[in-house]
């Protein structure tokens, strides 16, 4: 039996069968987009939940950071230019990114909040968090009241576990109008609010309560900063935080007061800070000459930083040790770097800067405290090197977050088709970003914390008799 020939042109011609195709072609497309394309993320879908602190504190409780600013104006101003002071906007490049991130995982908006804990404490304290940061005081972020409150400190993994005492005396390392004082240390006393003397203002534990958070549905650090010096050498010398972080100068802590001696700068230095980067490590260059070509040796050590340099997690930042060699006309003839930064993998076990689809760690190759690191690089004679720089560069953000615009865009597109068809959610949070916010809180031209030099000598001779 022959069967009919079967006639596409003339069907197409038939405008009932042309438009049936297409609108079933497009029904398709909607069934597939709605379904995904892709497997979806297990820990996606998995809630951010740690133990929440704050739940009984009153946000109307909590002075504005300008109210102590009237009395103690140098800290005030040295804190509004600082990272503390400057949370409330890293709060929205927070909230920008990790809330889009979060919708495309399916999770509640109220995720959000886990961030809030640590960069605007403030904005989650009572039974109604702030998530939007509508309040003044919730937009200061890390502001005085957060620390000069806080009562207990609890640092593990989950942020900003924290006992604040809104009501009662401001606390810090001076003594308080009702405690004894060291000879020569008079007592902190205001005509505004009560003091007290405060051990965990002199504590780790204080800092260690916000930097060192695991991301929950992973287990992957998003802060591992405090465990780094937990077991670093830092530590069992009795060097705190505050030793780096907060350097000491004399001066008065507010017009009345008394001239004292170690008053603590409220400017926060850290990896924004050339200073204390270019403090933080140092390298030694050696070479040695082989018949088939040169070896350049390497050391690296942390040698400044009282934790691991650097610091934070696989999006950000990373330290790299970059070799150069040049030729006697000075043209560049071989070129070779390694990086120290943590390095997250997802299920497929493709390198992510994403802690949300991470499920393991690669690698952990950052510079521990005064553990040096011995890197070496071999130049064949061929290449006519004979001069090698090396250079240790600090680059506040990985080239995955400073530099892939449209990887992270195809990303996030990618990630809204896996979870299905939800346009109107990918522009409303596309519409939410503010790319001028978002430069100014990643800015930062990387830094040379350490460079070396030197001549490459000519191969061994050959012994007499070879």
């Amino acid at each position: 039996m022959k069967l009919p020939k079967l006639d596409l042109r003339a069907r197409w011609r038939n405008r009932r069968t042309r438009w049936a195709i297409i609108g079933g072609a497009l029904l398709l497309l909607l069934v597939m987009c709605y379904v995904g394309f892709g497997r979806t993320h297990p820990s996606w879908t998995a809630p951010l939940e740690y133990p929440r602190s704050g739940r009984d504190a009153d946000p109307g409780a909590f002075s504005s950071a300008a109210t102590c600013g009237a009395c103690h104006a140098q800290h005030y101003a040295e804190w509004l230019e600082s990272g503390m002071g400057k949370s409330s906007e890293l709060s929205y490049f927070l909230i920008d990114l990790y809330q889009a991130s979060l919708d495309i995982r399916g999770a509640p908006p109220e995720d959000v909040a886990q961030c809030l804990h640590c960069h605007a404490p403030l904005a989650v304290m009572g039974p109604e968090p702030d998530l939007e940061l509508a309040r003044e005081v919730s937009k200061e972020g890390v502001n005085c009241d957060v620390c000069h409150t806080a009562a207990e400190a609890h640092p593990n993994d989950a942020p900003g576990m924290i006992r604040w005492d809104p009501t009662g005396p401001k606390r810090g390392p001076l003594p308080g109008k009702a405690d004894p004082a060291p000879p020569g240390v008079p007592a902190a006393v205001s005509p505004h609010h009560e003091t007290t003397y405060s051990a965990l203002h002199e504590s780790s534990d204080l800092c260690g309560a916000c930097h060192m958070s695991l991301w929950p549905a992973n287990a992957l650090p998003i802060d591992w900063t405090y465990a780094e010096w937990a077991r670093s050498p830092w530590a069992a010398e009795g060097k705190t935080c505050q030793s780096c972080h907060m350097p000491t100068y004399e001066g008065r802590a507010a017009p009345q007061g008394p001239v004292r001696l170690t008053l603590h700068r409220h400017t926060f230095p850290g990896g924004g800070n050339v200073e204390l980067v270019r403090s933080a490590a140092e390298i030694e260059l050696e070479t040695h000459a082989h018949f088939a070509g040169q070896e350049l040796s390497v050391r690296v050590e942390n040698v400044g930083a009282g934790h691991a340099f650097p610091t934070g997690n696989a999006t950000a930042p990373v330290v790299f040790l970059e070799v150069v060699a040049f030729d006697d006309a000075g043209a560049e003839v071989f070129r070779d770097r390694r990086d120290y930064r943590l390095i997250y993998v997802d299920a497929d076990g493709d390198v992510t800067s994403d802690p949300s689809v991470a499920v393991r760690m690669l690698s952990d190759t950052t510079l521990q405290p005064r553990e040096p690191r011995h890197e070496r690089f071999f130049l064949p004679h061929r290449l006519g090197a004979t001069r090698a720089e090396a250079r240790l560069v600090y680059q506040r953000w990985s080239d995955d977050v400073v530099n892939n615009h449209f990887g992270l865009a195809r990303e996030f597109i990618g990630r809204y088709l896996q979870q299905g068809f939800r346009v109107h959610r990918l522009i409303a949070n596309l519409d939410m970003l503010d790319p001028d916010r978002i430069s100014r809180v990643r800015k930062m031209d990387p830094v040379v914390v350490d460079s070396a030099e030197t001549p490459l000598p000519p191969p061994p001779e050959v012994p007499e008799g070879w």
